[in-house]
């Protein structure tokens, strides 16, 4: 074999050699590090925001004062997280006792709504503390006082058409359905009882 032809032949098997391992190992844009610590970056935590306040809507008028609820009646209570973006809004709603450790409670029934509301609802005369904590820190909370009374029907108004029908006659077979509200609203016992009389 010639001089030419060697060089020729040593040229194609370079050639080859080359495009084989470009093909074996393919050029790729190399991948640029993620920054450490930078929020919503893939593969890195994002800030947590700490909870700062824990506040309840409806509360005590006073700080003597405790809320009022009548047997059977229900309250919804609302929790509030300062700051808004808080990592974990999530609350937990306990009955306590004055001095804020856990109790079971017999004066009143509680139902975690699970939405950052609770139901309280009385069942029997007594006095009880709602206590809403977060879930993230339960140092941040607030206690509100409840107390459980018969609330006693104070009038009775009619609320049809009729100015005052506390005389009503009825002719010929005539009906008459009466519209009456007991007061308060929130009255424990709002049953009525109806009569009728004659001349």
């Amino acid at each position: 074999m010639n001089l030419k032809k060697m060089i020729s032949v040593k040229g194609i098997l370079v050639m080859l050699v080359t495009a084989m391992l470009f093909a074996c190992d393919p050029q790729t844009e190399p991948e640029t590090p993620e920054t450490p610590g930078t929020p919503g970056t893939p593969g890195t935590p994002a800030e947590t925001v700490p909870v700062e306040d824990v506040d309840v809507k409806p509360k005590q008028p006073d700080v003597l004062t405790s809320l009022l609820l009548g047997i059977g009646e229900s309250e919804t209570f609302t929790a509030t997280i300062t700051p808004e973006n808080a990592t974990n809004k999530k609350v937990v709603w306990s009955f306590v006792t004055p001095e804020g450790e856990p109790a079971d409670s017999d004066v009143c029934e509680l139902k975690d709504n699970g939405d950052g509301t609770c139901t309280v609802t009385g069942k029997k005369e007594g006095f009880i503390s709602l206590k809403v904590a977060s879930a993230a820190d339960s140092t941040k909370c607030i206690i509100v006082r409840i107390e459980v009374k018969v609330v006693p029907v104070t009038g009775i108004e009619w609320t049809d058409d009729a100015s005052s029908p506390l005389t009503l006659r009825i002719i010929g077979g005539g009906s008459y359905i009466a519209n009456v509200s007991v007061l308060p609203e929130n009255a424990t016992n709002k049953k009525l009882t109806y009569s009728v009389g004659t001349e």
